[in-house]
C-alpha cells in the first residue's frame, strides 16, 4: 500500500506499445532499468502497461531504436491532479492551511493531564508545573521532562516520584504522595497496655507483661488492663519493668441519637427543557445559540463536555459544551415515615462504624416524629472491638522484701 502511495505521488501512465519487435522493446526497457507494471498482452504485436511518470519521459527518448509505437492510454497521479487544478488557488491554500494547522496541533502542547493523589495540594503542582513551562501552548521541543521532574521534586518534598509522558499533544503527570515514615516503637521503653472506652472483656491475648484483668470482668476506660511489672520467679529474683503487648476484645455498648429537620418543598420536573451548545477555545467561549442564555431560576443545570479527539495522541484544544436546562415546580413533599427511618438508621450505623475498632453484633432503634415537624432516631448498638492501648507505664516497682518478712529467704 505504501509503494502504491508512493506511484500516486509522483504519477503514472497506462500506454499502449504497438509494434512488431514487442520483445526488443522489453529488452530495452529492462536494459535501462524502466520498470513496467500491470503488463498485459493484449494481441501479439499489442502490449499494455504502466509506466511511472519519470520513465515514461525516459521511453520516448529511446522508443526510435525498437521499431514500436507509444500511446498514452491513461494518466494518473498528483503532478496530474495538481497540473489539472493550478488555477484553484483556494484549493492549495486550503491544503496549505491544513498543513500548518496539522503543524500546530502536532508541535504545541494543549492537553495537561494531571492525576493528583491524597497528600498532595493539586493547585501547588499545577502552579509549579506553570512556572516551569508546562501548560498549555507551550511549545513541545522547550519542555526537557527530566529537568522538570527534578525541578519538581526539589520544589515538592512531599512528592515521592513524579512521572511526565508526552502523547502527541497531550501530557500526562502523575504524582505520587510520600508516605508518612512509620513511628518507631522503642521496645525497650516501659509500658502498659489501658483501656480506651468502657466494656466487658471477652478475649485476652498478653504476649509480654502481666494481666492486670480476666476475661468477664468490666473495666472502665483508663483501666489498667495489661501491667509491665513482672513479679520474680524465683526466691532470688526481682520484679522489673517491661514492654507490655496484648490484643484486648471486649464488648461495648453505644446510643446515639440524631433528629432530622421538617421536609423541604420537593421538586417536580415539569417535562419542559431547554438545551444550548457552545465552543470553548482554551478560556475562550463562543455561544451557538442566540441571546444571553436562560434563566436559571425554577430549573436545574447540567452541563457536558466533548473533547475534539483526532486520535489518541492528537487533541484539538476545542471542547464542544453543552448545557441542558430541566424546569420543575416547587411542592410540599409529605416523606414516607418508613423511608425516613431506614435512611436516618443507615446513616447513624455508618456514623458508628467508623467511630469503633471492631463490629457490631446487636442493634435496635427508637424512632418517633418531633411534635413542631421532623423526626427523632435513637440508636442502640452491641459491639465487639479491641479497646487495648499501650502507653508509657510510670508505676514504681515494688520493693524487694527485707530478710524476716513473709517471702524473704
Amino acid at each position: 500500500m505504501f509503494k502504491n502511495f508512493l506511484r500516486y505521488l509522483e504519477g503514472t501512465v497506462r500506454i499502449r506499445v504497438r509494434g512488431a519487435a514487442i520483445e526488443r522493446f522489453l529488452n530495452l526497457c529492462s536494459r535501462h532499468d524502466i520498470a513496467l507494471h500491470g503488463i498485459e498482452r493484449a494481441a501479439l504485436d499489442e502490449l499494455h502497461a504502466t509506466v511511472l511518470l519519470g520513465d515514461f519521459k525516459r521511453l520516448r527518448a529511446l522508443m526510435g531504436r525498437t521499431g514500436c509505437r507509444v500511446h498514452l492510454l491513461r494518466r494518473r497521479g498528483a503532478p496530474f491532479m495538481a497540473h489539472r487544478f493550478r488555477k484553484r488557488y483556494m484549493l492549495f491554500g486550503g491544503a496549505a492551511a491544513l498543513a500548518g494547522l496539522c503543524w500546530v496541533l502536532t508541535s504545541f502542547l494543549w492537553v495537561v493531564h494531571l492525576t493528583v493523589p491524597d497528600g498532595v495540594s493539586g493547585y501547588d503542582l499545577a502552579h509549579n508545573l506553570h512556572d516551569l513551562g508546562v501548560r498549555p501552548g507551550a511549545y513541545i521541543g522547550s519542555i526537557d521532562a527530566r529537568a522538570v521532574r527534578s525541578e519538581m521534586m526539589y520544589r515538592m518534598p512531599e512528592l515521592a516520584f513524579i512521572s511526565i509522558n508526552l502523547h502527541g499533544n497531550r501530557l500526562e503527570v502523575e504524582a505520587h504522595a510520600r508516605r508518612p515514615k512509620p513511628e518507631m516503637v522503642d521496645k525497650d521503653l516501659p509500658t502498659s497496655v489501658y483501656a480506651t472506652k468502657p466494656g466487658l472483656i471477652t478475649k485476652m491475648a498478653v504476649t509480654e507483661g502481666t494481666p492486670a484483668v480476666k476475661v468477664g470482668e468490666t473495666v472502665a476506660q483508663g483501666d489498667m488492663l495489661v501491667s509491665s511489672v513482672k513479679l520474680p520467679t524465683g526466691e532470688q529474683g526481682a520484679a522489673r519493668k517491661s514492654h507490655a503487648t496484648a490484643e484486648v476484645e471486649a464488648r461495648t455498648w453505644y446510643t446515639a441519637t440524631s433528629r432530622r429537620a421538617p421536609a423541604a418543598a420537593a421538586k417536580q420536573y415539569t417535562g419542559k427543557e431547554t438545551v444550548q451548545y457552545a465552543l470553548v477555545f482554551g478560556r475562550r467561549r463562543v455561544n451557538l445559540f442566540l441571546g444571553s442564555g436562560v434563566s436559571e431560576e425554577n430549573c436545574d443545570k447540567a452541563v457536558e463536555e466533548r473533547k475534539i479527539v483526532i486520535a489518541d495522541s492528537l487533541e484539538v484544544p476545542v471542547k464542544l459544551q453543552k448545557q441542558t436546562f430541566r424546569y420543575y415546580e416547587t411542592r410540599e413533599a409529605a416523606p414516607d415515615p418508613d423511608a425516613v427511618r431506614a435512611g436516618m438508621e443507615q446513616a447513624a450505623v455508618r456514623r458508628l462504624q467508623a467511630q469503633i475498632d471492631g463490629t457490631i453484633t446487636a442493634r435496635s432503634t427508637a424512632f418517633r416524629e418531633l411534635p413542631g415537624g421532623g423526626y427523632e432516631l435513637t440508636l442502640y448498638a452491641e459491639c465487639l472491638e479491641q479497646i487495648g492501648r499501650e502507653a508509657v507505664d510510670t508505676q514504681e516497682l515494688p520493693a524487694p522484701a527485707q530478710p524476716g518478712e513473709e517471702g524473704a529467704p
